[in-house]
């Protein structure tokens, strides 16, 4: 029998030290930081709007898997309107109003995305 003397480790820290270091998962918001213009990153299924208005700025994405519409990193409540080929999602942020339109043509295969905010068309971010 052999007995081990520690100095206040616990038994999983005696255990880790002797194998070797696996490398720390990142975790996804680490790598923002304190600059949220890049928080969003467009992909195929997220769109993604950099907005500037005046001293507000909005970082938003929509998710096209699930319907969901986010703004730096709270869920937006959306006021759903549709027709034919055409859905319009109205909504608010900081006393700015905004609607995001979601065209579909059946000629189309992908839908377009154009969002509003004040009246101003917001061009989005493009997946490079």
């Amino acid at each position: 029998m052999s007995v081990i003397f520690t100095t206040g480790k616990k038994a999983s820290e005696i255990v880790g030290s002797t194998s070797s270091p696996l490398p720390k998962a990142r975790r996804a918001h680490a790598r923002l930081g304190k600059n949220m213009s890049m928080g969003y990153e467009p992909s195929e299924n997220v769109i993604v709007w950099n907005v500037d208005l005046g001293s507000d700025h909005f970082n938003l994405a929509y998710c096209t898997d699930t319907h969901t519409f986010w703004h730096n990193d709270e869920q937006i409540q959306l006021n759903k309107t549709s027709k034919e080929d055409l859905q319009e999602y109205a909504f608010t942020i900081m006393n700015h109003k905004g609607v995001l339109f979601i065209l579909t043509n059946i000629n189309q295969n992908i839908p377009t995305y154009k969002l509003c905010i004040d009246g101003n068309e917001i061009p989005c971010l493009r997946n490079e």
